[in-house]
């Protein structure tokens, strides 16, 4: 059984590479079929249906985001300006890029309820949420949650034109909010 589950990993971390590198719209059982290397029927084999794997890569990107903003930042506890600043930064270098753009994708079909992203859409909000919370340096519990929410918001209004403006739109933008923040 274990080496159904290695095989399995393997297959799950080709398929994560391509949807980092390619996006949502390729995601066809043969495209990720190719992209792992062997054939449709033999993908299914490792995962039940289609429903599984794209399930799987989600949360498999997930967690190697979670992965990455817990090595880039410590649990210092920050002001909101500082920790917006610093998911800015975060977010907009190269390790984090292909996550945010794939992050923009699930939310998209997520707003239109299309499964599996909208489940997984919530988990990683809510992930980020947490994130986002555990290092804002307020002591009243409701306003932290509350800050932190307005950050993610903040921060995901310019992952948003980020992905298709210049930059300079953007970063007009987080420059605008950064100074609404204390």
């Amino acid at each position: 059984m274990a080496k159904k589950e290695d095989r399995r990993e393997q297959l799950l971390d080709r398929a994560v590479a391509f949807v980092l590198r390619e996006g949502l719209a390729r995601t066809s059982l043969r495209d990720l079929a190719r992209a792992a290397e062997v054939s449709d029927r033999m993908l299914l084999y490792y995962f039940k249906d289609k429903d599984d794997l794209l399930t799987s890569i989600l949360e498999r990107s997930a967690l190697e985001l979670a992965a990455i903003l817990g090595a880039a930042t410590d649990d210092t506890r920050r002001s909101p300006r500082e920790i917006f600043a610093l998911t800015i930064e975060l977010t907009r270098n190269d390790p984090l890029r292909p996550y945010m753009r794939l992050w923009t994708q699930i939310a998209a079909a997520a707003t239109s309820g299309q499964q599996p992203y909208a489940r997984v859409a919530s988990t990683i909000v809510y992930g980020l949420l947490a994130w986002v919370s555990d290092r804002l340096a307020l002591d009243n519990d409701g306003d932290r949650k509350k800050v932190a929410a307005q950050i993610l918001g903040m921060v995901e209004g310019v992952a948003v034109l980020d992905g298709f403006t210049d930059g300079r739109l953007s970063t007009m933008a987080a420059e605008a909010m950064a100074d609404s923040l204390c």
